[in-house]
């Protein structure tokens, strides 16, 4: 009985400009309008957001490798030069030795430890710099990563509530118009 009020309802309101049907269906589209472009700007906010997030991620990979690299050329020269000491020291040690009396070679090893115990430490302090350093920039670009992802879902979250809100209550001013109280 209701698709026949409806019938009759549509006959004599097809041609009407401004009639029920006409109304509803330009509320049906507005809707699908704006759907489809808060759709759009989600997509956009989510493109910019994962673009931004990459760029961060390679920015603080770059600074983590360069870091590395710095902190290991700054433990290899203190190696070597704690290595040219030690041998310099040995050297120097070994001519005095053959000289002296074992006060003299007693010397002479206290100089070689001393020399490689210096080369250890300045090793061992490099190569924790750059560990450190690289923990930092990584720590740096995941958190860089972490931000940009979320603002995009934020971004998307948003933009398509406002859609879908503004389709549901043109769909609501739609059936109100064709079927009023």
């Amino acid at each position: 009985m209701a698709l026949a009020i409806l019938t009759v309802s549509a006959s004599g309101q097809e041609k009407k400009e401004g009639g029920p049907l006409v109304k509803g269906a330009t509320a049906t589209e507005n809707a699908a309008k704006a759907t489809a472009s808060g759709a759009k700007k989600a997509a956009t906010a989510t493109a910019d957001a994962t673009s931004s997030a990459a760029k961060s991620t390679v920015s603080g990979t770059k600074k983590a490798a360069s870091a590395t690299a710095d902190a290991t050329s700054n433990a290899a020269n203190a190696t070597a030069s704690g290595t040219k000491k030690a041998a310099s020291a040995t050297a120097d040690a070994a001519s005095n030795a053959a000289n002296a009396t074992a006060r003299g070679t007693k010397k002479a090893a206290s100089a070689t430890a001393d020399a490689t115990t210096n080369a250890a430490k300045a090793t061992a302090s490099g190569t924790k710099k750059a560990a450190t350093a690289t923990a930092d920039a990584t720590t740096d670009a995941a958190k860089a990563t972490g931000r940009g992802i979320t603002s995009g879902v934020k971004a998307v979250g948003k933009t398509v509530g406002k859609g879908l809100e503004k389709a549901g209550e043109g769909m609501q001013k739609a059936g109100s118009k064709l079927m009023p109280n």
